[in-house]
């Protein structure tokens, strides 16, 4: 655990709506489509090769699990999964993290717009912690409700 990662911080509980694997679901800050949704490793590591190969399964069920979910809940009929791995990829928080993005026809002007606003996280509207406690009681609540 790193006291100023972000994603180490015990204040994850609250926004987290699946844990498994090793690894926590948690609602996006700065979402860019309802749902956007980050699976984060509980362990402190900054790059995927800091993974061991059953950590790197581990995290990729735990994003498969996510998306699944996702999907169901948001009636998507895709997803965008994303990982920037590194500074030149675009990795702005130093814990490594993989995006699912639910998607549904017509949701941004064209099917690949998705990768401009991630890139472009500090434009992206913030969220409140209320309105994260609120999509993540949901998004539990439908989990449980739902048997996923």
């Amino acid at each position: 655990m790193v006291d100023s990662c972000p994603f180490c911080a015990a204040s994850l509980d609250g926004i987290a709506f699946f844990e498994a694997y090793g690894c926590l679901a948690i609602v996006n800050l700065a979402p860019i489509v309802l749902g956007h949704s980050l699976v984060v490793p509980k362990r402190h590591v900054s790059r995927l090769a800091d993974l061991s190969e059953g950590e790197c399964r581990d995290l990729f069920a735990a994003t498969q699990r996510t998306a699944l979910l996702l999907m169901t809940i948001y009636k998507a009929d895709g997803i965008d999964i994303s990982l920037q791995d590194g500074a030149s990829a675009g990795q702005t928080v130093g814990h490594l993290h993989v995006h699912a993005i639910p998607r549904r026809p017509r949701d941004l002007e064209r099917p690949g717009a998705w990768y401009d606003r991630l890139i472009d996280s500090h434009r992206r509207r913030r969220r409140t912690g209320a309105e994260m406690l609120a999509e993540a009681a949901m998004l539990r609540a439908r989990r449980t409700e739902l048997g996923l």
